[in-house]
């Protein structure tokens, strides 16, 4: 609580103060604090409302914890000899559910509605779809482009950089609304933080052991089992069921159906599907959640990803996507994209399965993923949807931030010792060691230390600071200080948000301290 206003969600749109938006409490926890991720349960709810939309919708999101991952199927991985190293995983929240149409409809409006209409229109064997489309509610978005996909991020991320832009003085972090990883997205499905830990259980995390099937639908593995050639008892594992499914014999499709649909209803609480068609499109939430309270990851629609390993990779890649968008290009053949999960249009099968068991997605080659230049038939053959990724950054204006929080009419204030100390605690959290933020830190925090100072002294700190990075890191276009350097010398003040602009001496200020942080061999 913050005065007398109980803060249970936060509301976009809504006049929080800086105070709020930093410590908003969620469910009882202090959320995107330096003691948030401590804090946090794996699976803890956040509600996002945005007020502005047409209606206001409540976006629900489920945290993921800080872990690693190893990528693909654990028993591709060649033994424990020869395990490949774990990927790092930062923490993040993620859509419990894709996204749904009337979050979809209420955020993006006709305009971001008549795409899907079109390629429902097209459909003519299901006239269905576009009558859900009009009037659906709780069913998953399908026929959602990546431009969709993109666009309705940017929008949530509009928002909530309008209320940042509104607080006295903002926090050095922000939140980043995108697409996730395909590797962010595998690790939530799985809902387990330790690579160690997933190799020991089923691929995802869940599947039914044979002795829960029933008693016809083990005597049927059985009968597939043999009719493959194999002659020993069908093995209790998620590989001998996908196995069942390159049965080619019409006869024996008929039997690994049933099995199939008994085996994800006891998994996953999924209902039965037909071939194809709207009738097999469940309103979203309706399937068991996994051990992070997220839906629908193997069900509803398959989901938009970003074909990235590396957290700074696929920041990049979106930032180019949500850039290219903001100007309304189209995102026509882009290469670094991926559908995960499972689609409500595919029968149980082969194809199915393989979504599940060995990757999460289409375009499996040798049980490794292939990216694909996306083109629009995907989006009438796949239906796509796709869910929301948040978390914490260190925002893009984040220096004019920082000054305004040391300065005040020129003057360093009584209490920017304690804000610089914040400051490092946030970007240490959130920043590599090489990340421009910490330089400028650094000095902040030199020149604080020694107020009464004259013009030489100021550039004699200014000069200590900049020896000590180049120091601590390589010189040259890598270094900290060099980054520092290349941001000073692009930064535009007009362009920072109003609350965060110091009108003063910003040019000159700018100009001085760009060519004095160049390390020595550079100057």
């Amino acid at each position: 609580m913050i005065g007398d206003v109980p803060l249970k969600s936060l509301h976009v749109g809504s006049k929080l103060s800086v105070s709020a938006w930093v410590t908003v409490s969620l469910a009882g926890l202090c959320w995107w604090s330096a003691s948030a991720a401590a804090a946090a349960q794996p699976g803890e709810l956040a509600d996002w409302k945005v007020t502005s939309s047409d209606p206001p919708v409540t976006i629900r999101f489920r945290y993921c914890p800080a872990g690693t991952i190893r990528p693909g199927k654990p028993s591709n991985t060649g033994g424990a000899a020869n395990l490949p190293p774990p990927l790092p995983i930062r923490d993040f929240y993620i859509g419990e559910t894709e996204v749904t149409l009337a979050q979809f409809r209420a955020i993006l409006g006709d305009a971001g509605l008549a795409p899907l209409k079109v390629q429902a229109a097209s459909q003519t064997a299901n006239p269905q779809f576009f009558e859900t489309l009009q009037k659906g509610q709780l069913e998953p978005a399908f026929f959602v482009g990546l431009d969709g996909a993109v666009d309705f991020c940017n929008r949530l991320q509009a928002e909530s950089d309008d209320v940042r832009s509104k607080t006295p003085q903002p926090s050095l972090d922000t939140r980043l609304f995108r697409l996730p990883s395909h590797v962010e997205w595998q690790y939530a499905a799985r809902a387990v933080a330790s690579a160690d830990t997933q190799a020991s259980l089923p691929h995802f995390g869940r599947w039914v052991r044979f002795s829960e099937l029933s008693a016809a639908n083990q005597q049927k593995c059985q009968e597939v089992w043999l009719s493959l050639g194999h002659t020993d008892k069908f093995p209790d594992n998620q590989d001998s069921f996908l196995e069942l499914t390159r049965t080619t014999d019409s006869a024996q499709q008929g039997k690994v159906k049933e099995i199939l649909t008994e085996a994800f209803d006891k998994a996953f609480g999924s209902a039965p599907r037909g071939a194809s068609g709207v009738g097999s499109l469940q309103q979203v939430g309706k399937t068991r959640a996994n051990a992070w309270n997220l839906t629908d990851v193997h069900e509803g629609v398959s989901e938009w990803t970003l074909w990235a390993t590396k957290i700074e990779r696929g920041r990049d890649l979106w930032s180019k996507l949500a850039t290219a968008r903001k100007s309304e290009k189209p995102l026509t053949g882009q290469e670094n994209v991926f559908l995960s999960g499972g689609s409500f249009a595919e029968s149980y099968g082969g194809k199915l399965l393989s979504h599940f068991t060995v990757w999460g997605g289409p375009k499996l080659t040798d049980d490794q993923p292939q990216p694909f230049a996306f083109q629009s038939e995907i989006v009438s053959d796949q239906m796509p949807g796709f869910r929301v990724l948040m978390e914490r950054v260190i925002s893009e204006d984040w220096l004019f931030v920082l000054r305004k929080g040391v300065f005040q009419k020129r003057q360093i204030t009584t209490a920017a010792a304690e804000y610089l100390k914040s400051s490092r605690a946030v970007v240490d959290e959130l920043t590599e060691a090489e990340n421009p933020s910490r330089v400028a830190i650094d000095f902040y925090t030199e020149l604080t230390a020694n107020r009464s100072i004259s013009s030489q002294r100021f550039h004699e700190i200014l000069l200590k600071v900049s020896q000590m990075q180049s120091a601590a890191s390589p010189s040259g276009s890598g270094s900290a200080a060099s980054k520092l350097a290349a941001l000073l010398m692009k930064t535009d003040p007009d362009k920072a948000t109003d609350n965060s602009q110091v009108a003063s001496d910003e040019g000159a200020y700018f100009q001085s301290l760009a060519a004095l942080v160049q390390p020595p061999s550079k100057r």
